[in-house]
């Protein structure tokens, strides 16, 4: 994970050192772009917990990821902006209990985009965010139901290129590499309250997704 991190890194810098390929203003000083996406997420998950003789568990976690944005303009090269995501992960049905657990997310994320080609229709940025997430896993049982939950940070680099119809409206496409971390995530039940032991977990992966965005 480091290594890819180092080359995105790299990348970022070299991008920002040259010269913006800019033949148009798709992307300008003072714009506001609001952009709504459905995105696929594929991560690899590292848990442990807390109580004593637990061993590191390894979990693939896919699902649907929404999202909704805002970036401002700054310069004609830099945006900074935010955006809210809610995820939706895929789980599978108990095959003894029959229940079906979910697992759900939510994270907000303060963005910072370089907009490296900018022509009449075509504006891709490529940029970094970190902020903060919070993550709930429902086990519901006959008799119980379980909760592990906690709050956490993001990171995430990712490239989106937009394709503008007109001087407004447009589609975007989305690529990042994401990173979680959440140190201490509680376990609970509804008859012995929270556990004293907690799980720290991190997932990394990529999100891959479409949109559609408004300029103004």
């Amino acid at each position: 994970m480091n290594r890819l991190l180092f080359r995105l890194a790299l990348v970022l810098v070299i991008f920002s050192g040259s010269s913006v390929i800019s033949h148009a203003q798709s992307f300008k000083e003072g714009d506001f772009v609001i952009d709504l996406g459905a995105n696929f997420s594929d991560y690899t998950a590292t848990s442990l917990s807390s109580a004593p003789g637990s061993v590191t568990k390894t979990d693939k976690i896919t699902g649907g990821v929404y999202s909704g944005g805002l970036e401002y303009g700054l310069f004609n090269w830099l945006g900074i902006g935010v955006k809210v995501r809610y995820d939706d992960y895929i789980t599978s049905k108990d095959s003894i209990t029959h229940f079906s657990p979910s697992r759900t997310g939510y994270d907000v994320i303060l963005n910072a985009n370089l907009h490296v080609i900018k022509t009449k229709h075509l504006d891709i940025p490529i940029g970094v965010g970190y902020g903060y997430s919070g993550l709930n896993y429902n086990i519901p049982t006959d008799t119980l139901v379980s909760t592990l939950k906690g709050k956490g940070a993001i990171f995430d680099v990712h490239v989106d290129p937009r394709i503008y119809f007109g001087n407004h409206f447009g589609i975007n496409f989305h690529l990042a590499y994401t990173y979680f971390g959440y140190p201490q995530l509680v376990y609970a039940d509804n008859k012995n309250g929270s556990s004293p032991n907690t799980t720290h977990l991190t997932a990394t992966g990529i999100n891959l997704g479409v949109g559609l965005q408004f300029k103004f």
